[in-house]
C-alpha cells in the first residue's frame, strides 16, 4: 500500500504545470529524477578539455528526418501554454545522429520570453536566445526489469544516449534503490514505456529572416484552446533551414510536468533566424491563465554526473 501512495503522489504532486515557481522543484519522491532534469546550459570550451562531463563523439552519424518534405494536413493550437503543431497523416520520424531505432513525430512547440533577450530553454555557456523550437518524437518499449541498471551506467559514459534513456525508463529510474520490492513493482506495473526524442531548435534574431509559415499562423489562435487546420509546408519549411550534422546530445527530461526522465535530448548547433515582428506574434496569444503567454520556458537545470556529447565536424561550434 506504501508503495501504491508513494506512486499516486509522484503522479498527483509532479503533475502540477509551472515553469518558474517554487512549484517546479522536484520534491518528495520526485527528487528520484532531479540528476536528470532538462533543460541545462551547455558548455562550448569542452575542447580545452575543462569539463569531465563534456566530449566529443564524431562516430555519431548525421541526423535524418524523414516523411517531412511533404504537404500535409497540420494542425495549429494555441494550448494555453504554447503555440503547438502536429501533422495528422504520414507520420514523420527521425533516425541517425545517436539513434539505432526509428521514433515518430508526435508534435512541435515553442518556448519564449516577454522580451527579444530570452525564451530558450537550453543555454550555450550561459546564453540565453529568444526562442526555441522543441520537435517530440516518441518510441513505445517493453518493459523489463533492474538488470538493465548496470548497462545505463556504463552508457552514461560512452555517449550511448539512447541506451542510457531506454535502460533508465524501462527501469523506473529506481536503479540508485534496487530492491526485490521495487524490481517488482516497475516491472508489473506496466507492459510498456514510451522514450522520447526531443529535437531542439534554437533562434537568433535577424532582421533579414525569412518569415515563417506557422508562426504567421499565431494571429489566428489567440484564444486558449482554438485550432486551426490547414494543408501545406508549414512544418517542412522549419525542417528545411536546419542543419542537422552538428548537435549537442544528452540523457534528460520534459521540461513541463511530469518531467519525465525519458528523454534523448538533441540540440542543433546552429541557430535559426527569427525576427522580432514574427517572435511579437507568439507573445500575442492568451494564456489559461491571466494574460499572454510570456516565459513559457523552464529554468535550467543541474548536470550532476551527466555526459554532454558533441558531434562536431568543425573546430567549434557556430552557437558558441
Amino acid at each position: 500500500m506504501a508503495l501504491t501512495l508513494n506512486f499516486l503522489y509522484f503522479i498527483i504532486f509532479c503533475s502540477i504545470y509551472c515553469v518558474k515557481s517554487e512549484k517546479c522543484q522536484l520534491q518528495g519522491s520526485c527528487q528520484d529524477d532531479k540528476k536528470f532534469q532538462s533543460p541545462i546550459n551547455i558548455q562550448c570550451d569542452y575542447h580545452k578539455k575543462t569539463s569531465a562531463h563534456h566530449t566529443t563523439n564524431n562516430e555519431f552519424l548525421p541526423l535524418e528526418l524523414e516523411n517531412f518534405n511533404t504537404n500535409p494536413d497540420v494542425t495549429i493550437t494555441n494550448t494555453g501554454h504554447t503555440l503547438k503543431s502536429m501533422q495528422t497523416k504520414k507520420r514523420p520520424f527521425i533516425k541517425g545522429g545517436p539513434l539505432k531505432k526509428k521514433y515518430n513525430f508526435a508534435q512541435l512547440h515553442f518556448h519564449w520570453g516577454s522580451t527579444d533577450n530570452e525564451g530558450s530553454e537550453h543555454q550555450v555557456d550561459g546564453k540565453k536566445f529568444p526562442m526555441e523550437c522543441h520537435f517530440v518524437f516518441s518510441r513505445s518499449y517493453e518493459k523489463n526489469n533492474m538488470k538493465g541498471c548496470t548497462i545505463e551506467k556504463k552508457s552514461r559514459k560512452s555517449c550511448n544516449v539512447e541506451t542510457e534513456t531506454v535502460q533508465r525508463t524501462l527501469n523506473g529510474n529506481q536503479c540508485g534503490k534496487l530492491t526485490k520490492r521495487t524490481n517488482e513493482a516497475v516491472r508489473s506495473s506496466n507492459q510498456n514505456v514510451t522514450v522520447n526524442v526531443v529535437l531542439g531548435v534554437l533562434f537568433v534574431i535577424s532582421d533579414n529572416a525569412t518569415k515563417y509559415d506557422l508562426l504567421e499562423e499565431a494571429k489566428y489562435v489567440v484564444e486558449v484552446n482554438s485550432t486551426i487546420n490547414k494543408r501545406g509546408k508549414f512544418i517542412s519549411q522549419l525542417v528545411s533551414a536546419m542543419n542537422l550534422t552538428n548537435y549537442f546530445t544528452y540523457s534528460g527530461s520534459l521540461t513541463t510536468p511530469p518531467y519525465s526522465t525519458n528523454v534523448i535530448w538533441i540540440v542543433l548547433q546552429d541557430p535559426l533566424p527569427v525576427s522580432s515582428d514574427q517572435l511579437a506574434l507568439l507573445r500575442e496569444l492568451k494564456s489559461d491563465e491571466e494574460g499572454p503567454i510570456t516565459e513559457n520556458f523552464r529554468e535550467i537545470q543541474e548536470l550532476y554526473d551527466r555526459v554532454v556529447c558533441y558531434k562536431q565536424s568543425e573546430t567549434k561550434p557556430r552557437i558558441c
